[in-house]
């Protein structure tokens, strides 16, 4: 008898629930206002996205070759896209006076799965900034490459789509942070009641 004593039953969690509904609601409204408050006091993030095609000079693949040697390549070239060399031709090539690591945490770079094209992004605050940084990093980093195979042959790497707009807005985003604070607030209303 004295275990029962503890046992709350369904019916007073909803008793409780509605008695309080008041701080629920008012906990829920200040978490939303917070959310949406804090959203807009961030500085507002663009990104710009280019493509770039990985092959070569004269044919797909040398005499006797592997054909999914641009393939097992591209990874590679995605890696050195983002990598201190680029980064700081593009600072040279836009005189933008900052600091390679400053360029390289705004890029991302990933090769698209079974292809030879590597997606190449620049997130920052200013968005016709990121769409001219992300398209000098394509052609800084196709300039390199032809520095480095001078041969007919050998690899290139071309900007096969580049960044033509300025960057979109990605964040912050208002009604998602939003609807966290909701949520968590709503929690946060229901644990205290």
């Amino acid at each position: 008898h004295a275990e029962d004593d503890y046992v709350i039953s369904l019916r007073d969690v909803f008793r409780i629930l509605s008695t309080h509904a008041w701080l629920i609601i008012l906990v829920g409204v200040l978490a939303l206002g917070s959310a949406v408050g804090l959203s807009f006091l961030q500085t507002p993030q663009y990104q710009s996205s280019i493509t770039l095609l990985v092959g070569q000079e004269r044919g797909i693949i040398g005499s006797g070759g592997d054909p999914n040697i641009l393939q097992l390549l591209s990874p590679t070239m995605a890696t050195a896209v983002a990598s201190e060399p680029v980064a700081e031709g593009v600072d040279k090539k836009l005189d933008l006076r900052t600091s390679p690591e400053y360029l390289l945490a705004g890029l991302t770079a990933e090769h698209v799965t079974d292809t030879q094209f590597v997606e190449v992004s620049y997130t920052g605050s200013d968005p016709e900034e990121t769409q001219r940084i992300v398209n000098a990093f394509g052609e800084v980093f196709s300039e390199k490459i032809s520095e480095l195979s001078p041969n007919a042959e050998t690899l290139t790497v071309t900007v096969w789509r580049p960044a033509t707009s300025p960057g979109t807005r990605i964040s912050p985003n208002p009604v998602r942070n939003g609807l966290f604070g909701l949520a968590g607030g709503i929690v946060l209303g229901i644990g205290l009641a």
